[in-house]
């Protein structure tokens, strides 16, 4: 894809700046240069379609900080703060985004937990318009609550059902206490979910098959996990970024590291999934993208209805929420 080019400018005091994107796969720390008319500006090629997130490094008297860019208004929210955004010229956000739906309704549920002592609190959302007693699809998001803040998925549920772009469905927002360890191969994590999850939101509301599970990073590496632990349950995957390690990296632990590459090799040798329909992604910048690319190639020749789409964008929640309505529609589209 031919890039076009995106520029920015900073006009406060410094000694340097720098744009910091934290994508291993994007240039790192590309440096302004100084405007003879004052201030800084920087020029780079982008992807057409490409959207990525970044702050400035700005550096005075031999420190450094990182600030949003405060030329540019368009920023993002994670779970360790905010940061800007910029995207190439063809770029297009998700059109649901200016829809106003009815809005649906979520409900806290408390599970008591065998397997993890203790009990947990997690959350069902119940599409408008339809009643507990209604027969619904039901969707197991992992990391229920960061998807709903950092990346609208119910307002994305709202407006696609609302629309009849996918059935009505019910969603359990699943929300972690040690997400390194219940997220990276946990057998009891696979039990929660399967045996005392499932079998409560039953007692609540009336689903029905197809079961869907999706997650992103590590949330993805938990869904498959799930999945592969009991085949038959989940007959569709929503798997964003996951972080199918077959290899070292350089941001988890080894002991994380070589869990999940467990997980992933089994899934290699044999994902017992045979007939389940997978919709994955990944951003061409991050570090995962030869991971994710061979392990969807391996779940399409076992047998699985694929689709793995790539992205010119990073680890973040603004590039998973892009791919809510294409996912979804593939999972849940009548």
């Amino acid at each position: 894809m031919q890039p076009g080019t995106v520029s920015f400018r900073y006009d406060a005091p410094a000694d340097r700046v720098e744009l910091a994107t934290f994508m291993p796969r994007f240039p790192k720390d590309i440096g302004f240069s100084p405007d003879p008319a004052g201030g800084w500006c920087l020029e780079i090629p982008l992807p057409h379609t490409a959207r990525i997130e970044y702050l400035l490094r700005v550096w005075e008297g031999g420190q450094s900080r990182l600030i949003l860019d405060p030329a540019n208004p368009e920023t993002a929210t994670n779970p360790f703060g905010e940061t800007s955004v910029a995207t190439g010229s063809g770029y297009h956000p998700p059109r649901w985004l200016e829809d106003h739906p009815e809005p649906g309704s979520v409900t806290e549920i408390r599970v008591s937990s065998r397997v993890l002592a203790h009990r947990r609190s997690h959350h069902i959302y119940h599409p408008a318009g339809h009643a507990d007693s209604e027969a619904l699809p039901l969707l197991v998001v992992h990391d229920g609550t960061d998807y709903r803040v950092h990346a609208d998925l119910l307002r994305a549920l709202d407006s696609l059902i609302g629309s009849g772009a996918i059935q009505p469905l019910r969603a359990v927002l699943l929300d972690p206490r040690e997400r390194h360890i219940e997220y990276v191969g946990s057998v009891a994590h696979a039990r929660h979910v399967l045996d005392e999850v499932l079998p409560h939101v039953a007692r609540r509301v009336k689903v029905r098959a197809p079961f869907g599970i999706m997650g992103a990073s590590l949330g993805a590496v938990a869904a498959l996990h799930v999945a592969r632990h009991r085949p038959g349950v989940f007959e569709r995957l929503f798997l964003q970024s996951g972080t199918f390690a077959q290899g070292p990296h350089p941001e988890l632990s080894p002991e994380m590291t070589a869990s999940i590459r467990e997980v992933t090799r089994t899934v290699l040798k044999d994902a017992r999934l045979d007939g389940a329909w997978v919709y994955a992604g990944c951003g061409r910048y991050e570090s995962l993208i030869d991971w994710n690319r061979s392990l969807m190639a391996s779940l399409a020749d076992q047998f699985m209805d694929v689709t793995f789409v790539e992205t010119w964008s990073g680890h973040d929640w603004g590039a998973w929420r892009d791919h809510f309505e294409s996912g979804l529609r593939f999972l849940y589209g009548d």
